[in-house]
């Protein structure tokens, strides 16, 4: 699975009507929509055939055909996200995959039936290293799923604050019955891509969807954070750092609700990161930081005789 995500191309949150027009992707089916503990609409799975490379870390020639199923997400009205996933499951025996006709892949959305050899531990690793060119590319999928969303007509465009996408990518190994799951493995590349490999049941496919879309979103917002107080001691913009802070603190920080949305269940793959990486954490360092940066403003103001600047709804926030 792939996931990317940003800041919604809109001046304010929207409201779980405007969510349902922007994710309106397939028509007469329904966008489904929560608003606790924390507002999220989720769009209608889209399905893509394809018929590829899969990513063998060994080189060996392995090949995938069926689908694809891809979705677009807002949490919390601000925050845009689109996810592309695929079960690899092994051909059956005495049956070519590619003799079968397109209807029989698209009866199975979100499955791509595996054409030569390749163990799993063999496709995992290769799907989590480095792209290749001419093998499934999730994130792509994932892309323009992504741009879909921001696209839509109702979006007036306008950003209060700059931000990146990310990249996340998850594999997921079927833990099987036989004893504990390994834990989760976390890890960023040189590219910034993060990677999160985890052992669980494979029956329970859109929990795990859900799961991986609430990490990518809180490590969207941990990103966002970090890189805006780290630039907070920039010549260019010391001055101005109230300035700076304010539609962060106004728009993301009460977005901060990891788990909010994960099955009890799959809550130990959360209790993991919180270890570490130890997400919370860096988190809490994040909000002390502006909590600072808002005290130091008002002591500033003080003793300059100015009056100071006006920070209670960002108090508020924190």
């Amino acid at each position: 699975m792939e996931a990317r995500t940003t800041l919604l191309r809109h001046s304010h949150a929207v409201n779980p009507d405007m969510a349902r027009e922007i994710l309106a992707f397939t028509p007469a089916a329904s966008v489904r929509t929560t608003s606790r503990p924390l507002a999220r609409a989720v769009s209608p799975d889209t399905v893509e055939g394809v018929y590829c490379r899969l990513p063998s870390a060994a080189g060996r020639r392995t090949e995938g055909i069926g689908t694809v199923t891809s979705r677009g997400v807002l949490i919390g009205g601000r925050i845009a996200l689109a996810s592309s996933r695929t079960l690899i499951a092994a051909g059956r025996p005495g049956i070519h995959a590619r003799r079968r006709g397109w209807f029989t892949h698209l009866a199975n959305p979100g499955i791509l039936e595996q054409i030569g050899r390749a163990d799993d531990d063999d496709l995992a690793r290769g799907f989590t290293g480095p792209s290749r060119p001419g093998v499934l590319d999730l994130a792509a999928i994932a892309s323009r799923q992504l741009d879909r969303v921001q696209a839509a007509t109702t979006l007036n465009g306008t950003i209060p604050l700059r931000t990146a996408r990310t990249r996340f990518r998850f594999a997921v190994h079927d833990a099987g019955p036989n004893g504990p799951a390994p834990s989760p493995s976390f890890t960023i590349d040189d590219a910034g891509v993060r990677t999160l490999v985890v052992h669980a049941a494979l029956d329970a496919a859109e929990q795990l969807a859900t799961l991986c879309e609430d990490i990518a979103a809180h490590d969207w917002l941990l990103t966002i954070m970090q890189r805006l107080v780290d630039g907070l001691d920039e010549p260019p913009v010391r001055a101005g750092r109230i300035e700076r802070i304010a539609p962060a603190v106004e728009q993301l920080l009460h977005l901060w609700m990891p788990g909010a949305h994960t099955e009890p269940e799959l809550s130990w793959v959360w209790a993991a990161l919180e270890g570490r990486p130890g997400f919370s954490r860096q988190w809490a360092s994040i909000v002390a930081r502006i909590r600072n940066e808002l005290d130091l403003s008002i002591l500033r103001a003080l003793s300059d005789g100015a009056t100071p600047p006006p920070t209670t709804g960002l108090r508020r926030g924190l």
